[in-house]
């Protein structure tokens, strides 16, 4: 394959990943609290190989564009989506690396008309391997200045098999600069419910 030919694929590849994460970007814009306590039960979805954690309280809605779709009842707009998409690479890497997808995720979201000139901040990124699969995935946490508000945008993305796996969750801040108990709480829940995914097999 020419240099030529494998930057264009490289570039759809990017391309895929920016779209997916920034589809849900444009279902949860919106605010939203949650509550204090929140008990999870577990999510098993045989069709699409996946299983997550998710507050026993929230109901399965269907999206379209979206593999499961979980929702507060008793909070509009309070989401947790998952997408499954299917891709040409054999691992998450062929995207790129944590930093470079991190970066330009974060480019990305800075273009869009409701966030604010030089108002997106990378706040955490890392890396893990699953606990049943030893699946890699990458985890972003991402700070918006929006003309609607400030939010935290939670991403957790990882390939198996040549499928794409996104779990993709939204909070306005409560207080400025996210560090309220209540933007506290909803930041753990998130981590629990993203850390919880995993590929079945």
């Amino acid at each position: 394959m020419s240099t030529s030919a494998s930057k264009t694929t490289t570039t759809r590849r990017e391309h895929l990943l920016l779209s997916e994460f920034l589809f849900f970007g444009m279902i949860w814009n919106r605010r939203i609290v949650f509550a204090d306590e929140m008990t999870l039960t577990e999510y098993v979805d045989e069709t699409n190989n996946f299983h997550l954690s998710y507050p026993r309280e929230w109901v399965l809605e269907k999206k379209a564009g979206a593999t499961a779709l979980f929702k507060n009842p008793s909070v509009k707009y309070a989401s947790i989506g998952v997408t499954v998409t299917p891709v040409r690479i054999d691992s998450l890497k062929e995207f790129g690396s944590l930093e470079d997808i991190g970066a330009k995720l974060v480019e990305a979201e800075s273009k869009k008309q409701t966030t604010v000139p030089g108002g997106t901040f990378m706040e955490r990124q890392s890396e893990r391997e699953s606990v049943d699969t030893k699946t890699t995935f990458y985890e972003y946490e991402y700070r918006l200045i929006t003309t609607h508000g400030n939010k935290r945008v939670y991403n957790y993305v990882g390939v198996r098999d040549r499928t794409l796996f996104i779990v993709n969750a939204q909070a306005y801040e409560i207080e400025e600069g996210g560090e309220s108990e209540a933007d506290e709480k909803t930041r753990a829940l998130y981590q629990e419910v993203g850390r919880s995914f995993d590929v079945l097999k």
